[in-house]
């Protein structure tokens, strides 16, 4: 008796948990807007990734941008990065709170010259349903972590390089 009750209860929980149909990617697009290097400048851009979702809290991600900026000698500052990994996500209701830690390369173009460099990237930020196939990402706020071996031709002998990046826009649900 305890374990017919007990399956039955069990497939009641699994039923539920399925009648809210979990998509399989997320893409998201939008405008980005980093600070950090060169002297502090404003660099502005783009932002772009696709999360592959495991289930409801998991995800995996792959984040891509350029930010760009003409520093005060006038040539053309280019920033972009590539970077992949886990998500984790609070999927209730209408808002989606995330934070997720990412790996990847950071190259950086300037005057001529140009730098691959080793970066991790921590984040967070909101996500706000509109539909089922659509979100507006409220906020994504970024701390990108640029590692360097201090012989490069534009950072001097910083070591480590760390640039905050916040970014704004639409997510596609699949």
């Amino acid at each position: 008796m305890k374990k017919g009750i007990l399956i039955i209860c069990m497939l009641i929980w699994a039923g539920a948990s399925r009648a809210e149909e979990l998509h399989k990617a997320e893409l998201f697009g939008g405008f980005s807007y980093a600070r950090g290097f060169p002297y502090d400048a404003n660099m502005y851009g783009w932002n772009a990734s696709l999360a592959g979702v495991i289930n409801r809290e998991v995800s995996i991600v792959g984040d891509v941008s350029g930010n760009y900026t003409n520093p005060m000698s006038g040539s053309r500052f280019l920033m972009h990065s590539i970077a992949g990994g886990p998500q984790i996500s609070l999927r209730h209701g209408k808002i989606m709170p995330f934070a997720r830690i990412l790996a990847g390369v950071n190259h950086v173009s300037y005057g001529g010259h140009s730098n691959n460099n080793f970066s991790t990237i921590l984040g967070a930020g909101l996500d706000v349903s509109v539909n089922k196939r659509l979100s507006i990402r409220a906020l994504q706020a970024d701390w990108i972590h640029v590692f360097h071996g201090g012989s490069g031709w534009f950072f001097g002998s910083e070591e480590r390089i760390n640039i905050g990046r916040v970014s704004s826009g639409i997510v596609v649900k699949f």
